[in-house]
Formats: structure tokens, C-alpha cells, sequence
């Protein structure tokens, strides 16, 4: 059974080159039961040039066939894909890389609802003018980047370039913000389950250091800021209001304002984590449900499938 208090959400997951065969074997399994799990996108990308956010080791080197097997399996199960493009550090030069516009010819072949996300402004009017069946999402790290928290005159005047905006997930906490644009909100995606802190001093500079790395630019962020185990961000461990994490309650809240598209990310997790997230947000206790997501983790921790 599905969460009934959010009957009309959508999501867009973090599968894509990630987590692949768990969730199609799961939204297989979940059609054969007459359930339609709310899964209209997924997002991701192999470790090339124009790719940002967390680098997954194992996608490093992805063939043609292995991305025409992916994107056709998402395509059969009338699922969108959404290329994570969303490197801060692209140059005109960069836009005639040959690996990613293979990749983008492949996903504008496609049926359906298909796009990719974005930071770069070139990438944006390059895809604009050479991808035009392609949607274009900002990225949270648009927001990031640019130092536009709580901005919401930059937000309008990224729905008038995007197809899509994530609101970063600061803003996803903020009601004035969330209030102020809740007319656009059919074309505002909200990320619920994002592991930073709210305000984190150091999310800029963490991202800034995965977009140089797909350049060959290794930068040692860590053993100065250690964003990633919060030990130099002093927080209380049972006071929920400093985490990014939005509980059901809270999922309900933003709902209520109307707020329909939401955000699960986790490329990097391993299937049996990412499928708490599923659980937690997706559908109500319901045992079969839960057990089937648990087997699916067995089967893959047996066969070393990802």
C-alpha cells in the first residue's frame, strides 16, 4: 500500500547507473501486485566529463551497449532518466566532449520524459540548441553555486530558463520561501532525504571539489572541513531541526502546500539502505511491501549485483 497521506507525489530516485536492476526488479514486482509505484524519473550518470555531484567508482568507464541496455530498460517501464550534468567547471571547449554527447544523442532518441540536470549556463544553451526533445532541471548546486539560499526572485528567474528547478534543500525547510512560490510549484522538485546539515558552511566548497575532480583537479577538502562526518559542525544528535532530512510529517507539510514533484538522492548508498528510503517515504507498513525489498537486497549482497 502507498503513502496515502501524499495520494498525488511523484518521485525522481537515484537509480539510474546506480541502483538500476534493485529498482526495476522491485517496480516489476510491485505492477504484478497492481500497484503503480509514484516513480516517474530517475537521475544519475557515469563518472564522465560533464557529470557532477558524488563519483560512483564503479561507472568510471560505461560502454555504448551497457547505456543502451540501461536507458532501454527505463524506457520499457515508461520511466524518465535525467543525465546528473551538473558540472560547475565546463568550458566552450568541454561541450565537444565525445563520451557525453553520445550519451545525450542516445537519451534524445528516447520516448518520454527525458532531461538533464544542470549548473553550467553553456551546457544549458547547449543542450537548448542541440537537444531541443531534452528537458533542462537546475540543480541544487545552481543554488549553491551562486549563493542564492532564499532568494526567491533568483528562483523565478530560473523557471524562466528551466524546465525544472531543485530547491535547495535549505529552502525545502523555509516556508516563506516555499509559500512565495507555491503557484510555480508543478515545476519545483524538493529533495527529501539530502545528508547535509542545514546551512552546512561547507557544501559549497565540497561541491565546487566533485566538479574539478571530473577534470583531473583532486583537491583534499576533507582533512581541513570533514563535511562528510560533521565533526567540525558541532550537532545535537537528538535534535532532528538541524538535518536536512524531512520526516513524513514534514513531507505532509509541503504537500499540503502543494508541492507534488519530491527528490530521493543516494547514488553512493549500497541497495539495502536506499531501499529504507523507498520504504520510508514510498509506502506504508505493509509487510509484503517491505519484505520484497529486503529480498531483493539479499539477492544482491549474494550475487555482488548492484
Amino acid at each position: 500500500m502507498l503513502n496515502k497521506h501524499i495520494p498525488d507525489a511523484i518521485f525522481n530516485i537515484a537509480s539510474l547507473f546506480s541502483h538500476d536492476k534493485a529498482t526495476l526488479d522491485f517496480i516489476q514486482w510491485a505492477d504484478s501486485r497492481g500497484t503503480k509505484l509514484p516513480i516517474t524519473s530517475v537521475h544519475g550518470s557515469p563518472s564522465v566529463l560533464w557529470h557532477g555531484g558524488r563519483n560512483i567508482e564503479n561507472i568510471s568507464d560505461v560502454s555504448d551497449t551497457h547505456i543502451d541496455e540501461i536507458f532501454k530498460a527505463w524506457e520499457q517501464v515508461q520511466i524518465g532518466v535525467y543525465l546528473t550534468f551538473s558540472n560547475w567547471h565546463l568550458t566552450p571547449e568541454d561541450l565537444d566532449d565525445e563520451k557525453c554527447n553520445t550519451i545525450l544523442t542516445k537519451l534524445s532518441n528516447m520516448s518520454g520524459d527525458n532531461g538533464v540536470i544542470v549548473v553550467s549556463d553553456i551546457l544549458t544553451k547547449y543542450v537548448r540548441d542541440n537537444y531541443p526533445t531534452l528537458k533542462i532541471k537546475s540543480s541544487i548546486d545552481k543554488i549553491t553555486k551562486e549563493s542564492k539560499v532564499g532568494n526567491v526572485d533568483y528562483y523565478k528567474k530560473l523557471l524562466d530558463i528551466y524546465d525544472y528547478v531543485n530547491i535547495h534543500t535549505d529552502d525545502g525547510h523555509n516556508n516563506e520561501v516555499l509559500n512565495s512560490l507555491k503557484n510555480e510549484s508543478p515545476r519545483l522538485e524538493i529533495i527529501l532525504n539530502e545528508p547535509c546539515v542545514k546551512k552546512c558552511p561547507y557544501r559549497k566548497k565540497e561541491h565546487n571539489m566533485f566538479s574539478k575532480s571530473t577534470h583531473g583537479i583532486v583537491e583534499d577538502v576533507y582533512s581541513s572541513i570533514k563535511c562528510n562526518t560533521y565533526k567540525n559542525i558541532e550537532l545535537d544528535p537528538i535534535d532532528p531541526t538541524q538535518y536536512s532530512f524531512f520526516s513524513r510529517q514534514q513531507v505532509e507539510s509541503v504537500y499540503n502546500m502543494g508541492y507534488r514533484l519530491f527528490k530521493l538522492q543516494g547514488r553512493t548508498d549500497h541497495w539495502n539502505i536506499y531501499s529504507e528510503m523507498l520504504k520510508f517515504y514510498l509506502v506504508d507498513e505493509l509487510f509484503d511491501f517491505y519484505s520484497r525489498l529486503n529480498t531483493i537486497g539479499s539477492n544482491l549482497q549474494n550475487t555482488g549485483a548492484h
